[in-house]
């Protein structure tokens, strides 16, 4: 898995959380690309898979970068929000893994041929189903909520959003005293 990691959460905590969320729906992380941001404004996490044989932007240094299978886009939320208080960080970082395994379920479909369905699409004249009824949305729901099944008996994955968990605490903390510190 290549990680563009453009957060400020180290890849080190990151990167087996990815690894984990990929293995459990059956996805092969190897030659996967995982775009991670944080949001500016946003405060819950969210994702999208695209497929493509390669990619090309700004922070690949505007060279072509294979994939296997496509790539995913992930945002993490921002601690900087007074609303953060009020949510607990573990289930912050389990969201974060449910939607981390959600997108690589579209991997799963893309890399068996599954990602791009001709009733998914816009038809002529007409828009997109809702999300709720889309095939490659319901098997994605379906293969994460499998994997999560699997996860809750596992140490590994545990650890991992327990890792996650930690520094979007301390990152929360970080910020409470920033903002005391401002309003002195």
């Amino acid at each position: 898995m290549k990680l563009y990691n453009r957060t400020k959460c180290p890849d080190e905590i990151l990167q087996p959380l990815l690894r984990i969320a990929g293995q459990s729906v059956g996805a092969h992380t190897a030659g996967v690309i995982v775009i991670l941001s944080q949001g500016r404004y946003r405060r819950e996490s969210g994702g999208h898979a695209h497929s493509a044989s390669a990619i090309k932007r700004s922070f690949t240094a505007n060279r072509w970068v294979r994939t296997d299978g496509g790539y995913v886009t992930i945002t993490i939320p921002n601690m900087q929000g007074t609303d953060y208080r009020s949510k607990d960080a573990v289930d912050l970082a389990f969201a974060f893994l449910r939607i981390a395994a959600h997108e690589f379920g579209h991997i799963r479909d893309m890399q068996r041929g599954l990602g791009l369905m001709p009733w998914s699409k816009a038809q002529p004249g007409k828009r997109r189903p809702r999300w709720a009824v889309r095939p490659e949305e319901i098997r994605a729901v379906n293969y994460t909520d499998d994997a999560l099944d699997k996860l809750r008996r596992t140490r590994a994955a545990d650890d991992a959003v327990l890792a996650l968990a930690e520094w979007f605490e301390k990152a929360a903390q970080h910020f409470a005293c920033l903002l005391q510190n401002f309003a002195v």
